[in-house]
């Protein structure tokens, strides 16, 4: 079974994508063009309706502004892994943890990374290895900020554990999923979204709006 992200499975996401989003996103960068974070949440809008060129300029972009950003490295890590360009995608993971060690969108990009490989694999192929090796990676990104709040990570650590037998894990897994998933789709998206995101300190010159942007695709995982 391939991993897909469970939101991804859920609901079709351009059309539960906000229309006026990447407006909002790109009024802010016009108000600070020199904010690597809206690049990043822009690039994020432009992934989830597929347009992945334009996503992966402005994630560059971003590090132009800031060489040393990593989440700009672990959005092109996930970025490349979608297309399935892995080399790609596991330099830029392993950029991102090199700058920041504790970068769970990371180790989740290499858990998912490795996963995909081992699904190729046959079995004298490395395949069950691989499984365990992914496993591990579950296991810390599951643990860290702030993938520890992805209903998507969970259900696909799930998916995994359940492929090596380890069938009890994996339904404390599939729980945990399901908990985050109806708490987090509790919300009305303009209304109780800027309320529970609790996003860190921004240049005040940015708009409120930006919050619900970062909330937004943080979550959906673009």
């Amino acid at each position: 079974m391939e991993l897909l992200p469970f939101s991804r499975r859920l609901r079709s996401l351009p059309s539960s994508l906000p229309p006026s989003v990447q407006a909002i996103l790109s009024d802010a960068i016009a108000i600070s063009p020199s904010y690597p974070e809206a690049y990043i949440q822009l690039g994020r809008a432009h992934a989830f309706t597929s347009n992945l060129a334009e996503a992966e300029r402005l994630y560059k972009h971003a590090l132009v502004l800031q060489p040393s950003f990593a989440p700009a490295h672990t959005s092109l890590g996930k970025l490349y892994l979608f297309q399935k360009q892995t080399q790609k995608a596991l330099v830029e993971f392993k950029r991102a943890l090199d700058l920041s060690p504790d970068d769970g969108d990371a180790y989740l990009g290499l858990a998912r990374l490795e996963a995909q490989q081992a699904g190729q694999a046959g079995k004298e192929g490395g395949k069950e290895e691989g499984l365990r090796r992914a496993a591990e990676l579950y296991g810390k990104a599951v643990g860290m900020e702030p993938t520890k709040g992805y209903e998507s990570a969970w259900f696909d650590f799930g998916v995994l554990l359940s492929q090596l037998g380890r069938h009890d894990e994996a339904a404390e897994k599939f729980e945990k999923a399901t908990a985050l998933n109806e708490r987090m789709m509790d919300f009305e998206m303009l209304g109780q979204v800027g309320r529970k995101a609790s996003p860190p300190s921004l240049p005040p010159s940015l708009p409120p709006s930006l919050y619900i942007g970062k909330f937004f695709f943080q979550h959906a995982e673009c």
